[in-house]
């Protein structure tokens, strides 16, 4: 394989510009919505950091779209996505399937990885963490929070349009501009953008162990898909649906917590 040196170059300054953006321009651009923003009828009802927490996904949202139009004019990537092709209700219903099949695949490593820090900590003689609170850690609870907060709609909306340019940047823009030099640095470049950038703005790297592992699986697995069959409709379709059954998951496990919860509550009371 042989890269030239402008190859190098672009691939460089594309990755430092993809990891400049998520690291430092755009939390600089969304912090004054904290003091600027606010919106008394959410706010009556909602504490206010999570009224700010979904505003802000939704202004990420819509600047992470600006971004990956920045980077389309910057870098005009090789693109081959047809619409009418492409939105096939029997390929979109198969990525579903993928979608979900990916978080099962998450879920089994994340629980070994906890079964491991586990043995770490009482090795090292450190008590076990509450692996529901750091899962929800970090960037994490800004999901949450926007769908809780906002009209289910917009909450959903605003969750799908992240996700969506997401999928744009890291596919289309990553492996189009690599992609025609090399399929495998293509791969490679978007998989590793994509996993690193989830350990930004997370409180420690327990936290960042979920978001990593499911960018991932996901990434290797989107990359090659792309690669082989360039349908971002239902990379968008699968990686939402990913994130929508790791939502689902979280708020089952929270609904068994509070049962239990209640029913030990009762037992004991019906004692006195």
């Amino acid at each position: 394989m042989n890269i030239s040196t402008a190859v190098v170059l672009k691939i460089l300054l594309l990755s430092g510009i993809i990891l400049s953006f998520y690291r430092w321009v755009s939390p600089m651009l969304l912090n004054p919505f904290r003091r600027w923003m606010t919106i008394p009828s959410l706010e009556a009802r909602f504490p206010t950091r999570d009224v700010y927490a979904a505003v802000r996904l939704v202004a990420a949202a819509i600047l992470q779209a600006a971004f990956f139009f920045a980077l389309l004019w910057m870098f005009h990537p090789v693109i081959h996505i047809s619409v009418r092709k492409d939105l096939n209700i029997a390929t979109l219903l198969l990525a579903s399937i993928l979608g979900i099949s990916e978080m099962a695949v998450v879920t089994l490593l994340g629980f070994s990885v906890m079964q491991g820090v586990a043995l770490a900590d009482r090795w090292a003689g450190r008590g076990s963490p509450n692996w529901s609170a750091v899962a929800r850690g970090g960037w994490i609870q800004m999901y949450f929070k926007t769908i809780e907060v906002l009209p289910k709609p917009l909450g959903h909306l605003s969750v799908l349009l992240y996700i969506a340019f997401e999928e744009c940047i890291f596919r289309v823009i990553v492996i189009g501009v690599i992609g025609p030099t090399s399929s495998l640095a293509g791969l490679a470049f978007s998989t590793g953008l994509f996993v690193y950038y989830q350990k930004f703005h997370t409180p420690g790297w327990r936290t960042a162990i979920f978001p990593m592992l499911g960018a991932l699986i996901v990434g290797v697995v989107h990359g090659l898909l792309y690669n082989a069959v360039p349908n971002l409709f239902a990379l968008v379709v699968a990686h939402s649906t990913f994130f929508a059954s790791a939502l689902w998951s979280m708020k089952s496990i929270d609904r068994s917590r509070a049962q239990s919860v209640g029913a030990t509550y009762n037992g004991g009371r019906s004692h006195f």
